[in-house]
């Protein structure tokens, strides 16, 4: 038989198949049809599968070709194959499809006939013993015959008892097998299971089915089938599947016996019984099965498993016909006085089934127990839909939804609730059957017509929290079943609700589906007008119009956060139901809103912008706009086309973003760009190529390349057109115009690239000038495109000029596009041959003497570019580059020999990293792949010297390097005579130093000598030559090492650049290198080298070469064993290179081997940790930092995992050492350990950070051991606590607390041991630590291992502790102070405990609301019976009394964030609270008490106490400021007045009365006038004057604050910050006010402008500090800047010149409040239409607001603050107040004053400065310009027209200057 016959007859029964091959050799004989006989051969011996199953299609079409009866020979042989075939394999299939075709009534007969007979056969073959292969074969057959073969199954009639006693005898052997053996048991259990799936087909089919089938034949065994499943259901070790089935089996089984009133009263008993058994366990009355055979109680079926139960329930309700469970029968209840409450209806479904379901549920403890409950519910639910789709009888919809007399819910009330619960659960497959069960639940509502019910459950979900996903799938599936009128009558604001909860990224998705449906489904009468008119327009819609018209007013008020979620998940959904619709009438809505002329317009606009631009974004992406013309293809489309436009310029990055998004992309990139967003682009590229924003950047360069591929591609689409004449012409127009925009970019981005331009714009620039290299650069473009005109001679100078820039990403595109193939034309043409050599020249004279990193980079490039463009010679490369390294090779040689005479002299005149930088750059650029045989002996040789070379530069500079102190500070060492050591003492190490270190030393008898050295910062200026030499060294023998550089074959030949000798010397050199350096630098440096050469030995297959790392391996760990060896290593600096040089040996080689290494060196490392004798401490210590070394190492990856729990433990112990060594390194240790088992820390919180902590399964499961390792250690702590010992130490319990508070337990079933139950009652006596930072964190610990259901009882429990150690407190006497002390500590920490076991609700949200109500009602009633003891005065401690107070303000807040009412036990505390607050307030002026420990916390928590008790009405917080005051205590005052600054907000602020606001106006300033107060005290008083409404009395107090403004000095710029906003405030009242102006008003202007102007330009102030100025401007900027009234006169300039300075800050918040101030005012001068803009548009815009309404009133002043700007390329600040005026606005004198310098402006450095002195200049000449034609021409002000002329002027300047 050939192979494929074998596969079909695999698993088949062997001993039938040389039966089946010699009968189908004799019958093929006897037939008389020719072909049937040819293709019953060709079954034989088909090849492969295809052909044999195409064989067998052609014998069923045979078959049915023909008249008559089919031979039975045939039928007989295919019968055989069916039953022997692999019921896996496609063949059965087609032999079942070949019989069932038959359709002759006699041959159908046979076809029975010999499927009986064959099943007999197979069957007979097993009686005497059967084995898990043939049982598995027959069950087989038996489903094949059951899978839609009616052949199959009317054979199965005929063998019913036989086959069912088959079946019976195959389970008893699997329930055999599966007690007797521990292996495969997935096998049997699947055995099991579908077996019993058997059972229930063949008794569901052909028993059940089969009239004339005598029940008392096959009862009996049916009965033994019942035994099997009981036998089955009382084990513990089956799968549920296998529970299952069993109980299916067991119902269909009782259900085919008994009739129906026996059956429902059969299984009524028995669930009556589980119902008993689980509510007495101790009853002996259990429930015995009826049956002969039925022998296990059902008592105990139900305690061995909740699987059994739930799996009977799940067969009953399955398996019994649904009118039988349903029915509802009346009983009588004898107890029940009444007859109407004594008639009850019951129904098995709802008063057994489902009342025992509920019992189960609870016991489910597991997952997958839970799992299976709620499958059982859902079958509930599905039983009960059937029956009411079948009929909607009273008496059901009374069972279902009228409440019980002894119960609060109805059954169907109940249910809802259960799966709105289970909607919340961390499980997906329960989450989505509770989902399932909801829906089942509510089609039954529908289906029985309950109104009212489906109005109950809409109020019910719409009661639950917001805040849950559950609400919203809930909501979901009510809203498909209900009516929308139902929510909306119940929550009106629904719409609102739901795009609020949108600002969360996890309730998003469910929210905004809950919208969708909302907005898209009718109401009632909606519904009733649609059916009349069916094609009602979009906007007539009303839910389609309230959900828009809502999402679109949020959008226009929300964050950009928020935005973008209510776009991505609401917006777009809505677009895809509603389509084309929905775009157009929000394009009318935003058109509206955006050309409103409402005032609060500033405030609202930027946001309406975005979220226009984010909508019609979408809209693009997603395919319903097509083009940026349908985007303006409307009647508005000039008015649209101004916002788009001003969004490409606008000042919030964002919105730019949104802006070229529109602009630049499309979801069909075929269709043509049009002219007007070439204009807009052209527009708002020279504003956005200077943003500093990095984000901003990527975007731009990523859409630009999108949009010039789509630009690319337009103009090859263009190109290929060949039609009409006009067609042509019109093409050749567009081409043109494509071709000059990218003309036109290119030259415009070289114009950018001069000097002193910032860095942003820099790189912009050249980037974008990249794009256009690489997209249009091809051939079909040349003629097109000009790049001529881009790449002009003085453009490739300016990009040579690049290499030499301060920014490395610049460096690199620059030399990318010089080196361009496609450009090396243009390149030529600018660079001559002579010019490569002198620059060539140039550039190797700068690498040998340069002192700077920078010029060496520089150089390194030059060299690169001249080996480019001087290699003529394609095809030898190479040979360029090494005649430049063969020259750099002999410079530095002459370096190496003058530091190895003195060190200083070659450190200033000849470094050597220079020219090894240059050197290593060179060799990445050789080709040693192609090099023939000549160039590689050349490189050959020039390797080999640089090798020996680089070993020369090391040696020279170790001296320094390897030092004891290699920080440069070199010991003052006196050289001592000979002959005047007389006594042959010590000459302080001068005889040791090196002779090239000898000139170094400082001489300190020679003072002369010490001068001149001191001049020179000899020491760092050594240093730091010697360690870039050493790391230039390693650099570049890393890259000798690497792989790309050719190796030789063997020792003996040559045929690479590298021998086997050298690699070994670099081994060896790299290795002393990283053993000897003590400088951080030069080793890491030095382990990434020998990293890479470790990996090119390990790479080798030649073992001589690949044993050197092992023999490396071996060696250092026998030197860290050894203590006398490990001596000699470097102790100190965690043991310096030493585990660099391990990790190198371990990381770099990644075979089988290097595992093995790796368990060598971790077990013999482990193992020193371990050791406890004094000897070895010094081998320890290097141990625990290799440790560490390998623990950091990312590239170990997964390996190192197994041995973190061993490295946890050891150094957990370590903390306890007594030497400080082991501590010091065991804490190192212990941090890189943390970090690799929680990640990376994300949050400054060690504590509460979600996304560092681990799942306690997932913790203990992956660290083995430790479980048992932290309980010993964490018990054995705890006993010496409880010995009395409060003073001693424990070291070992912080790690341990650490840990644990980094874990949480698991939703899943914890793994046998690994509990987190054990640490609880630990974690509970660790509050008695002595220590403050243990005791807390021990606090955090138990609220993380804390499960939700366990908060109360441990709250108890601590709260019982609190009293226990209240008692001790209170009776404190003298001779007890130990007990008092750590009665002290144990109240502290148990309220600590208590606030974080509240806290961690708050935080994870896990409780409900009752349950949170118990622990806030606990803890009240606990701290009220300790209030005298704990809060009082009686209590001595301030620490305790301190937690305790703040605990009561953390519940405080609690009650009123969840809307409690108050309790006595409350009112009470409260009232004791406030009285020992007010006294001790009082005692602090008669007793000094702040020296106490503590003390601090609790004046803090009074005042904060104190504060919140007044509920922030002034009319309170007046007496408790006297009191305050009139201690005259300043740290008092601090606190409470600092309290009541961060309690008010400006809501708070806002809802005070005016009478009390002036009141306590009035009494601050008096405070302030009587007494100097000092600074910090004086900055919260002005804070508070600053939140309150009213600004009557504070004027008092302007002109004070302005002369202390002018002497804040740098470090109180929050004080500086603070007095600025005092005097906007003051300011804005003076100007505001009706009254007539005090005469000494243009004194206070002008002392305010210049606080103002020097705050800003003092760049010694912070951030916040010109942030303030600027929001002062901005509140003032109509009155102050514009001087409708002329009140400010010229000093109306001086303040335009404080604008001009914080456009031009660096901080881009400033820039944009400053935009923002010019946005107002020039928007009021000139009515212009737009937003606040980008930073060099806005000082345009500036300029020109400044000339219009200043420029005729004070001429002078402003044309000396626009030539200030125009002298902004001086390295100077132009911007300063330099003038004095006369009140006509005239110069009468200069002032010569000091402008401050900008640092890093034009200095090579890394400061990535904004300020463009170019661009400034170019607008302050523009402006000159404009101010003298608007001066010559005389245009009025107010006249639209000429203003609208002198902006044009204004740009048409800038465009030229641009030229």
């Amino acid at each position: 038989m050939n192979q494929s016959r074998q596969d079909i007859f695999e698993s088949s029964h062997l001993s039938t198949l040389p039966q089946c091959a010699l009968f189908l050799g004799q019958i093929e004989e006897e037939l008389e049809n020719e072909n049937i006989s040819t293709l019953l051969h060709n079954l034989k011996f088909a090849e492969n599968d295809g052909k044999l199953l195409q064989d067998l299609r052609n014998v069923g079409s045979q078959l049915m070709n023909i008249e008559q009866k089919p031979p039975d020979c045939v039928l007989n042989i295919l019968v055989k194959y069916f039953i022997i075939a692999n019921s896996k394999h496609p063949f059965k299939r087609a032999v079942v499809s070949v019989l069932q075709k038959v359709k002759n009534p006699s041959a159908r007969k046979r076809i029975i006939f010999y499927i009986s007979n064959g099943l007999n056969d197979l069957i007979n073959t097993v009686k005497d013993g059967v084995s898990v292969q043939s049982g598995r074969h027959i069950i087989d057959v038996l489903l094949a015959c059951l899978e839609n073969f009616s052949l199959g199954i009317e054979s199965l009639k005929d063998q019913s008892k036989n086959v069912l006693c088959f079946i019976d005898m195959f389970l008893g052997f699997l329930l055999l097998e599966s007690n007797n053996t521990n292996v495969g048991l997935d096998n049997l259990h699947f055995d099991v299971a579908i077996t019993l799936k058997c059972c229930v087909s063949i008794i569901k089919k052909c028993i059940s089915m089969d009239p004339s089938l005598e029940m008392s034949t096959v009862k009996h065994i049916l009965h033994h089938l019942v035994t099997k499943c009981q036998e089955i259901l009382a084990s513990g070790h089956f799968s549920w599947e296998c529970y299952s089935a069993a109980g299916m089996t067991w119902i269909i089984i009782w259900n085919t016996i008994y009739k129906k009133n026996i059956l429902i009263t059969k299984i009524k008993k028995l669930l009556n019984g589980m119902v008993e058994y689980s509510q007495s366990l101790n009853s002996n009355d259990d429930c015995i099965i009826d049956s002969p055979i039925d022998k296990y109680p059902i008592g105990i079926v139900l305690s061995s498993n909740v699987f059994a139960a739930l799996s009977f329930c799940n067969g009953a309700l399955t398996m019994v016909h649904t009118d039988d469970l349903v029915c509802v029968v009346e009983t009588q209840d004898e107890n029940c006085k009444s007859d109407i409450d004594a008639t009850k209806q019951k129904s098995i479904l709802v008063d057994d089934i489902l009342h025992f379901m509920y019992i189960a549920e609870v016991r489910c403890e597991s997952i997958s127990s839970q799992v299976v409950a709620s499958k059982c519910f859902v079958q509930w639910t599905c039983t009960i839909l059937n029956a009411s789709k079948k009929s909607s009888s009273k008496s059901l919809k009374q069972l279902l939804f009228e409440k019980k007399s002894s119960e609060s819910e109805s059954v169907v009330e109940k249910l809802f609730n259960y799966s709105l619960d289970k909607l919340e659960h961390p499980t997906d497959a329960i989450r989505h059957q509770a989902n399932d069960m909801l829906s089942n639940l509510l089609q039954i509502g529908t289906n029985l017509g309950n109104d009212e019910f489906a109005k109950h459950l809409v109020q019910n979900v719409l009661s639950q929290s917001w805040e849950k996903r559950s609400t919203y799938t809930a909501l979901n599936r009510l809203l498909q079943h209900v009516c929308t009128s139902y929510v909306m009558e119940e929550k009106p604001d629904i719409h609102m609700v739901l795009l609020t909860a949108m600002k969360h990224q996890s309730l998003a998705p469910y929210a905004s589906e809950t919208y969708k449906l909302l907005a898209n489904k009718s109401t009632i009468g909606e519904e009733t007008k649609m059916k009349s008119n069916e094609s009602l327009p979009y906007e007539e819609i009303p839910q389609n119009k309230i959900a828009l018209d809502t999402m679109l007013s949020v959008m226009c008020e929300t964050t950009s956060h928020h935005l973008r979620l209510l776009v991505d998940y609401c917006f777009i959904k809505l677009l895809r139901v509603n389509g084309k619709h929905c775009v157009s009438y929000i394009m009318n809505e935003f058109l509206l809103k955006l050309s409103s002329k409402s005032d609060d317009r500033k405030h609202n606009f930027t946001q309406t912008l975005a979220a226009f631009l984010a909508c019609f974004r979408a809209a693009l992406l997603n395919g319903y706009l097509k083009n940026d013309e349908d985007l303006c293809g409307n009647s508005n489309s000039s008015f649209l086309q101004n916002f788009l436009n001003a969004a490409l310029i606008h000042q919030d990055s964002e919105i730019r973003q949104l802006g070229f998004s529109l602009f630049c992309e499309s979801v069909k990139p075929s269709n043509l760009i049009s002219r007007s967003t070439l204009n807009a682009l052209q527009h708002a590229i020279p504003f956005n190529v200077s943003s500093q924003d990095p984000a901003f950047r990527q975007w731009l360069l990523n859409s630009m390349k999108k949009f010039l591929i789509r630009l690319k591609g337009n103009m090859l689409q263009l190109m290929k057109v060949k039609s009409q004449v006009e067609m042509k012409e019109e093409n050749n127009a567009t081409l043109l115009t494509y071709s000059g925009f990218v003309t036109w970019l290119g030259i415009f981005c070289i114009s950018q690239l001069y000097t002193s331009a910032p860095y942003a714009k820099r790189v912009t620039s050249i980037s974008l000038v990249k794009l256009i290299t690489n997209t249009f650069s091809d051939s079909e473009f040349e003629n097109l495109v000009k790049l001529d005109e881009v790449f002009t001679p003085d453009a490739i100078n300016i990009l040579f000029d690049l290499l030499s820039d301060s920014y490395e990403d610049v460096k690199q595109i620059s030399f990318h596009l010089l080196t361009n193939a496609k450009l090396r034309g243009h390149v030529a043409s600018a660079i001559s041959l002579e010019k490569v050599s002198e620059l060539t020249l140039k550039a190797m004279y700068r690498a040998a003497r340069s002192s700077k990193p920078e010029w060496c980079g520089d150089a390194a490039y030059h060299l690169r570019l001249c080996a480019v463009l001087g290699n003529t010679d394609v095809t030898h490369s190479s040979v360029e580059l090494l005649r430049i390294c063969t020259k750099l090779s002999e410079s530095l040689n002459e370096g190496v020999l003058l530091a190895e005479k003195n060190l200083f002299l070659a450190a200033t005149s000849s470094p050597m990293y220079g020219i090894l930088h240059c050197i290593k750059c060179l060799l990445k650029e050789v080709n040693f792949k192609n090099m023939n045989n000549s160039d590689k002996r050349n490189w050959h040789e020039l390797i080999s010297r640089i090798v020996d070379t680089c070993f020369q530069v090391t040696k020279a500079v170790l001296p320094v390097v390897g030092s004891v102190s290699p920080e440069g500070l070199l010991p003052d060492i006196t050289p001592t005579p000979v002959e005047d050591n007389i006594d042959g003492g010590p000459d302080d190490g001068w005889n040791e130093l090196p002779d090239a270190m000898k000139s170094l030393v400082i001489d300190g008898n020679n003072s002369e000598n010490f001068d001149e050295m001191k001049t020179r910062a000899l020491a760092q200026t050594v240093l730091i030559c010697c360690w870039r030499s050493a790391k230039e060294s390693a650099l570049l023998l890393q890259e000798i090492t690497s792989s790309y550089v050719p190796l030789d074959s063997s020792n003996m030949s040559s045929d690479g650049v590298l021998s086997w000798k050298q690699l070994q010397d670099i081994g060896d050199h790299l290795l002393k290198q990283l053993m000897g350096a003590r400088h951080r630098g030069a080793f890491e440096i030095a382990y990434s080298a020998f990293k890479a050469c470790c990996a090119r030995l390990w790479s080798i297959e030649h073992t001589e070469l690949s044993c050197i790392p092992e023999k490396w391996l071996h060696s250092i760990l026998l030197d860290i064993e050894d203590p006398s060896r490990s001596k000699d290593l470097c102790a100190t600096r965690r043991s310096a290179g030493l585990p660099f040089f391990i990790q190198a040996l371990l990381s770099g080689n990644k075979s089988t081997k290097g595992k093995k290494h790796l368990h060598l060196v971790m077990s013999k490392l482990l193992s020193l940790c371990n050791l406890r004798d004094e000897t070895s401490l010094v081998p320890k210590v290097h141990s625990l930092n290799v440790l560490r070394g390998l623990i950091k190492d990312s590239s170990l990856g997964e390996e190192i995992l197994p041995y973190v729990s061993q490295c946890t433990q050891v150094s957990i112990i370590g903390f306890a050492s007594s030497v400080w060594a082991v501590r010091n390194s065991s804490t190192l240790l212990f941090s890189a350990l943390v970090t690799r088992i929680f990640g990376v820390k994300r949050d400054k919180n060690d504590y509460f950070c979600m996304k560092n902590r681990l799942s306690a399964n997932e913790f203990f499961s992956r660290l083995q051991g430790l479980h048992s390792f932290l309980l010993q250690q964490l018990e054995k702590i705890c006993n010496n606590l409880d010995k009395g010992s409060h003073h001693a130490l424990c070291p070992t319990l912080h790690p341990i607390l650490l840990l644990l508070s980094r874990i949480y337990p698991s939703t899943m079933q914890p793994t046998s041991g690994i509990s987190l139950t054990g640490f609880i009652p630990l974690l509970i006596r660790c509050r008695a630590s002595a220590v403050y930072k243990s005791r807390v964190s021990a606090a955090v610990a138990l609220a993380s291992v804390l499960t939700w259901d366990r908060r109360i009882n441990v709250m108890k429990i601590c709260c019982d502790n609190l009293k226990n150690d209240a008692v001790i407190v209170q009776g404190k006497s003298s001779n007890n102070e130990g007990i008092f002390s750590s009665a002290q500590n144990r109240i502290h920490g148990g309220l600590l405990q208590i606030s974080e076991i509240l806290n961690s609700e708050i935080r994870y949200n896990q409780l409900s609301t009752a349950n949170l109500r118990i622990l806030i009602d606990l803890v009240i009633s606990t701290l009220n019976e300790l209030a005298e003891a704990v809060v009082t005065k009686k209590n001595n401690c301030p620490l305790t009394r301190s937690t305790a107070v703040q605990l009561f303000i953390f519940i405080r807040d609690l009650k009123t964030k969840n809307s409690f009412k108050d309790t006595n036990d409350w009112n009470e505390l409260l009232a004791v609270i406030k009285h020992s607050s007010l006294l001790e307030l009082e005692s602090v002026t008669r007793n000094n008490m702040f020296d106490i420990p503590g003390y601090s916390f609790l004046l803090q928590s009074i005042a904060q106490v104190l504060v919140l008790l007044c509920s922030n009405r002034l009319s309170e917080l007046l007496p408790l400021l006297e009191k305050v005051f009139s201690t005259v205590n300043y740290d008092i005052i601090d606190c409470v007045v600092g309290d009541i600054v961060k309690s008010w907000d400006k809501e708070i602020a806002a809802s005070f009365n005016s009478e009390d606001a002036i009141q306590f106006e009035e009494k601050i300033v008096q405070y302030m006038m009587e007494r100097r107060y000092n600074f910090k005290i004086t900055e919260l008083m002005y804070d508070i004057l600053n939140k309150l409404p009213t600004c009557s009395s504070a004027n008092k107090l302007f002109q004070r604050s302005m002369d202390i403004s002018e002497s804040c000095n740098p470090s109180q710029s929050s004080y500086l910050r603070t007095l600025i906003n005092f005097q906007s405030k003051c300011m804005k009242h003076l100007i505001s006010s009706q009254s007539k102006m005090p005469p000494d008003f243009s004194v206070i202007v002008d002392k305010w402008i210049k606080v103002l102007s020097s705050a800003c330009q003092s760049y010694e102030n912070s951030d916040d500090v010109r942030l303030a100025v600027a929001n002062s401007i901005s509140e003032n900027a109509e009155e102050v800047l514009l001087d409708p009234g002329n009140k400010f006169g010229f000093k109306s300039v001086d303040a335009w010149i404080v604008v001009f300075t914080l456009l031009c800050d660096e901080e881009v918040d400033i820039r944009k409040v400053a935009s923002t101030a010019i946005h107002l005012v020039s928007s009021e001068v000139g009515k212009e239409k737009g937003y606040p803009s980008v930073d060099t548009r806005a000082l345009q815009q500036a300029a020109l607001t400044l000339i219009l309404t200043h420029g005729r009133r004070h001429t002078d002043a402003c044309r000396h603050a626009l030539q200030n700007l125009a002298r902004s390329q001086s390295k100077e600040v132009p911007i300063s107040v330099t003038e004095v005026y006369d009140q006509d606005g005239k110069t009468i004198k200069t002032k010569s004053q000091h402008i401050h310098k900008l640092p890093g402006l034009f200095d090579r450095s890394e400061t990535n400065t904004y300020l463009d002195p170019v661009e400034v200049s170019r607008i302050g000449t523009i402006g000159l310009s404009v101010l003298d034609d608007f001066l010559e021409e005389r245009l009025p002000v107010n006249n639209i027209e000429s203003q609208q002329k002198i902006l044009d002027r204004f740009h048409m300047n800038q465009r030229f200057l641009a030229k």
